[in-house]
């Protein structure tokens, strides 16, 4: 490594210009981590780009179960943007993400020169800057790899050996590195991810993420249709043991140097919100390991710790359901001014928070016939509650008590011009001990899906309601989950 006239030093370093490696950065940062993401771009035409296909993802009714999280975040803030007479793009919206978002630096023209290799752990970086024309050296414990090219791996390359073969049993070839093998920018991690376990809907007991099987080659079209993901054709589980190098004590990979084989991998690359929701699973996964103070391997015994806070933080993983510890609301009893048949208030604390197969999973109420409808989740002690967390409809379906009620399909328009109609607008959130109101807060929704509602001091309650006031045009108030947080 040359001499570097700049040292910068952080907990987490994300390598990489698209939407995995934002949605890593964010993650990180949100989660307390001190974050920093290298960019060789100074635009974020990728970005863009990006979002515009995660948008026509939406118009598939199967890809949209995988649109979640941050990326999905994104889209509804483009939307809400457009709404208010605003013309933004996504790269716009990210861009100020990044900016306001508190513990992250973003060093945009900057290319990866060397790496600091120590006992097969990333040491440091060197990077060069083609504004400043200067080197700076970035120091941390966890490094993260969301390169289209595998720069990161790529500059770990220092010595040749043999590659094994995984434990899956995929017949890997290609440049074998450091004990990293690059096939066509993939590496091999402690788990390598085929398109045998795709097609046999295989489920991971550490599966941090979804995607939506590659077309068949011949007829263009999704094969299988897995009965364990409830119905929803095509979806298959990613598994945590992909997320990072083998060999490498400290790197976490996405996008094209995930371990996975060559053809899959170049597939899942072209769909934006896999690679946004391996991206956030990254960014989590950092976080978790620096409060651990494990490396990525050993994080692999608290992959439980990390598909609930992936929960919380609205992603989806198939098959798994919220059974946080910590949230109150799971043990609450609920109920409601009013529900459709179908969509009962229980719904709502049931550990699904999306639309699966017949299932709709959410609570549903008719506001033509209740005007304000509430549901109310009744706890069976005194609570000190400081964060609610809310998950509404932005599927923009009919909720009207039909069948096409409980598909989370979505037509392009009802995302990229307008907020999705069954989002909720503005609601009223009531804290009660007794028969006593203790406080109360009106909150109007910028468009969002995910709502998280903090108190600087614990509310002491037994029951909260959530009076549902107006939404963005549907007739029907629904919510898919809520959780409430506080002292145990």
């Amino acid at each position: 490594m040359s001499d570097c006239q700049d040292a910068i030093q952080a907990e987490c370093i994300v390598v990489g210009d698209g939407i995995a490696g934002v949605s890593a950065a964010l993650a990180a940062a949100r989660h307390g981590t001190d974050t920093i993401l290298v960019r060789k771009c100074t635009t974020y035409d990728d970005i863009d780009h990006a979002i515009d296909v995660a948008i026509d993802e939406c118009a598939n009714p199967n890809a949209r179960m995988c649109v979640s999280g941050i990326i999905e975040e994104i889209i509804l803030d483009c939307a809400y943007a457009q709404s208010q007479g605003r013309v933004v793009d996504g790269a716009a919206i990210v861009q100020e993400k990044l900016h306001e978002q508190k513990k992250l630096r973003v060093l945009s023209a900057c290319t990866l020169v060397s790496v600091e290799l120590k006992d097969d752990t990333v040491v440091s970086a060197e990077l060069s800057c083609t504004l400043s024309q200067r080197h700076t050296k970035v120091s941390a414990p966890l490094f993260a790899d969301c390169t289209d090219t595998g720069d990161l791996i790529r500059c770990c390359a220092i010595r040749p050996e043999t590659a094994d073969e995984n434990a899956a049993g995929a017949d890997v070839h290609g440049e074998s590195v450091s004990g990293v093998v690059v096939n066509e920018r993939c590496l091999v991690g402690e788990y390598v991810l085929t398109m045998r376990d795709i097609r046999q809907n295989t489920l991971f007991d550490d599966a941090i993420a979804c995607s939506l099987q590659p077309p068949d080659d011949r007829t263009g079209a999704y094969a299988g249709t897995s009965p364990t993901h409830g119905g929803a054709n095509g979806i298959f589980t990613i598994p945590y043991r992909c997320l990072y190098a083998r060999s490498i004590n400290n790197i976490f990979v996405g996008v094209r140097t995930l371990s996975c084989d060559s053809g899959l991998s170049k597939a899942m690359c072209d769909r934006a919100a896999t690679n946004a929701a391996i991206g956030q699973a990254i960014g989590t996964a950092a976080s978790l390991a620096l409060s651990f103070t494990c490396a990525p391997r050993d994080l692999l015994g608290y992959t439980d710790v990390l598909q609930q806070m992936l929960l919380e933080d609205d992603c989806y993983i198939p098959t798994i359901r919220n059974h946080d510890p910590r949230d109150h609301a799971r043990k609450g009893t609920v109920y409601a001014s009013s529900s459709l048949d179908a969509a009962p208030a229980h719904s709502i604390i049931n550990g699904v928070s999306r639309a699966v197969g017949n299932c709709c999973n959410y609570w549903c109420a008719d506001m033509r016939k209740d005007a304000t409808p509430t549901v109310s989740i009744e706890f069976d002690s005194i609570k000190a509650l400081n964060k609610i967390v809310i998950m509404f409809d932005a599927s923009g379906a009919s909720s009207d008590g039909t069948d096409d009620s409980n598909a989370p399909a979505v037509s392009d328009a009802s995302v990229t011009s307008n907020v999705p109609a069954t989002l909720v607008k503005s609601y009223k959130l009531l804290f009660y001990r007794g028969d006593c109101l203790v406080a109360h807060k009106t909150i109007e929704n910028p468009g969002h899906r995910l709502q998280v509602i903090r108190s600087a001091q614990a509310l002491a309650c037994d029951r909260i309601d959530i009076c549902v006031e107006e939404t963005f045009g549907s007739h029907f108030a629904t919510i898919y989950e809520v959780r409430a947080y506080g002292l145990l």
